[in-house]
């Protein structure tokens, strides 16, 4: 189900800097942080750290049943991604 453009900016409005995946992916390799949608149910959701490869694939800590949202990360919370 796509949102109109009118849901979307009501959304940006008050979502603290959430962006879904269906607007917009960060940069390829730009870690973020995601949120998925529930496996078990509505109220489980599952918040990771994870960045995105050229091929639109995520990658990080936890498990991706799938990303709907992604909003960027203060440099303190570190680099997940092996040197």
């Amino acid at each position: 189900m796509a949102l109109s453009e009118t849901k979307l900016a009501a959304i940006a409005a008050v979502n603290d800097g959430w962006i879904p995946v269906t607007r917009a992916l960060p940069e390829v390799g730009e870690q973020v942080i995601v949120t998925t949608a529930p496996k078990r149910g509505p109220k489980y959701r599952a918040i990771n750290r994870a960045w995105v490869d050229d091929r639109g694939f995520w990658h990080g800590s936890g498990t991706f049943a799938q990303v709907v949202a992604w909003r960027k990360i203060d440099p303190w919370m570190g680099d997940i991604r092996k040197e």
